[in-house]
């Protein structure tokens, strides 16, 4: 009886185990994911949209990046596509 129970915990684990694997092997890693998202953000700019929101790789620009916005006179300090400005008539205002 023991053995039995030791086999069948152990045919368990491994279909556990395998099951696991399998899950891990269709979830597309982030990196891939993040590639996917910019080539098609590219894909969808016009001529003149591509040729401001895109840098050759030795541009000086391509690494003129920071995690707080920079600004000058409420511009931004980098190059490239900028998002128009949201009229203040249609920005909703939290609960009070």
């Amino acid at each position: 009886m023991k053995k039995l129970a030791r086999l069948l915990l152990a045919v368990s684990l491994v279909v556990f185990l395998a099951g696991i694997a399998r899950v891990a092997q269709e979830a597309e890693p982030a990196g891939a994911k993040m590639t996917r998202a910019a080539a098609t953000f590219v894909a969808n700019l016009s001529g003149d949209q591509k040729a401001k929101a895109t840098f050759d790789f030795e541009d000086k620009e391509r690494i003129n990046w920071h995690f707080v916005p920079l600004q000058k006179e409420k511009m931004s300090t980098r190059k490239g596509l900028h998002p128009a400005p949201v009229p203040t008539a249609t920005k909703k205002r939290p609960p009070s």
